[in-house]
């Protein structure tokens, strides 16, 4: 009885063996595996962006609430008044570093947000550049911008 139970699981184990085997070999496994790959990869990709963006909330942000929670346990001096206003300034930096973050982690959003900036950099360069020969500098910096946001469109 006893060597029949282990019969039995060596016969399973092979049959398992096989089947993966199998499995491993055909092509349109290896394509399902692929794209499990790419998945797996994404994801792995998305959890990171998303902890570093949590990372970085609570570090603009903790400094703030913790003193939050504190302050009315404390003597109100002007150095407390300005730490207050430096951690509020600091988890204001949050909003600045969100964009940054995900320009340099996201493809998808790295590519607008280079033209954004180009197209906030070409329009100040046309302002100054049109200052210095021109009176009516502004109009003739809109027009250029309206022209080249339509030829782009």
């Amino acid at each position: 009885m006893l060597t029949n139970t282990k019969s039995s699981k060596q016969s399973s184990k092979q049959q398992k063996s096989n089947l993966l085997t199998q499995l491993k070999s055909s092509p349109s496994t290896t394509s399902n595996q692929k794209k499990l790959r790419f998945q797996l990869a994404k994801e792995r990709k998305a959890s990171t962006t998303l902890g570093i963006i949590m990372s970085a909330f609570t570090f603009c942000w903790l400094p703030f609430f913790v003193l939050a929670l504190l302050r009315p346990f404390l003597e109100n001096t002007h150095a407390l008044k300005t730490l207050a206003t430096l951690f509020l300034w600091l988890g204001y930096a949050n909003s600045l570093l969100n964009p940054i973050i995900y320009a340099t982690l996201n493809r998808d959003f790295r590519k607008p947000f280079q033209v954004r900036i180009s197209k906030i950099n070409t329009y100040v360069f046309l302002q100054r550049l049109f200052k210095r020969f021109s009176r009516n500098h502004l109009k003739h910096v809109r027009r250029y911008c309206i022209i080249k946001r339509n030829v782009i469109s």
